[in-house]
């Protein structure tokens, strides 16, 4: 009796004496294979599970989110849930003083706070001030920020 070369199946030949045995034998390897499948399918999804659970924002070690600055001369108080170990904010507007420039600003607030001028951390996020004299300023009406605060 001759066999399929991939699974070694068996083939009924022509001249062959009429049995179902060469066809319950093929079932049977057929159940044996889907029954592995089965398995793997099984702990593949686990683990596909297991990646999407470790990748929730929840999980990530970091928090992005983003602002547009008031203009407002109070402090602004941007709340992330949790105390952040480090902030970085950063954002672009167009000087009034020079109307073509573009200006970059950018601060980094640790864990002692970047200069009680500009920015502060709190149990819950982090504040930015709007000071004309102090530089960088994170709260220019108009201007968008992005900041990226870890955990």
């Amino acid at each position: 009796m001759q066999q399929t070369t991939k699974y070694q199946f068996k083939l009924i030949e022509g001249s062959d004496d009429f049995s179902p045995q060469p066809l319950n034998d093929n079932v049977e390897k057929m159940e044996e294979v889907l029954t592995e499948l089965d398995t793997a399918i099984v702990v593949v999804q686990s683990a596909m599970d297991e990646v999407a659970e470790a990748f929730t924002p929840d999980n990530m070690p970091y928090v992005t989110g983003s602002y547009t600055g008031d203009g407002s001369t109070t402090n602004r108080t941007i709340n992330l849930g949790f105390k952040p170990k480090l902030v970085i904010i950063t954002g672009t507007s167009r000087s009034s003083s020079y109307e073509a420039e573009a200006l970059t600003r950018f601060a980094l607030i640790g864990p002692s706070g970047a200069s009680g001028t500009i920015a502060d951390m709190t149990s819950t996020g982090f504040v930015v001030k709007n000071s004309g004299f102090q530089y960088p300023q994170l709260n220019v009406n108009g201007c968008a920020y992005a900041y990226v605060a870890f955990k």
